[in-house]
């Protein structure tokens, strides 16, 4: 089990898509999960994502049409498996060493 969970809200552009999930793939570690929340996007935002979920060990995807972010969110915190979550939106990039940094913050902290 994966100790962060990122909780991605998607848009319907698949560019910006691809960008964010790049960002994610490159982390420098592999100890998350990725959980995409479709908000209802148009075929070509939906073929990157199912992309991304066919190629990447980790990265899963549910809809929720019409839905508002934070809504978006807390559906996300439901399915979400780490200890942790991390929230990000469609089109936001995140450096390689994100993910690493933050659970080495939540260590050092004994963040729960």
């Amino acid at each position: 089990m994966a100790t962060l969970t990122v909780i991605v809200t998607s848009v319907n552009n698949a560019d910006k898509l691809k960008y964010t999930f790049e960002g994610l793939v490159e982390q420098t570690t592999e100890d998350f999960d990725v959980i995409i929340v479709d908000r209802g996007c148009d075929a070509e935002a939906k073929a990157v994502i199912e992309h991304y979920c066919s190629e990447y060990v980790g990265f899963e995807a549910f809809e929720i049409p019409h839905c508002l972010v934070p809504e978006a969110r807390n559906a996300g915190v439901k399915k979400a498996k780490g200890e942790l979550v991390y929230f990000i939106d469609g089109g936001d990039y995140i450096a390689p060493e994100t993910v690493e940094s933050i659970l080495s913050a939540a260590d050092e902290t004994k963040a729960d």
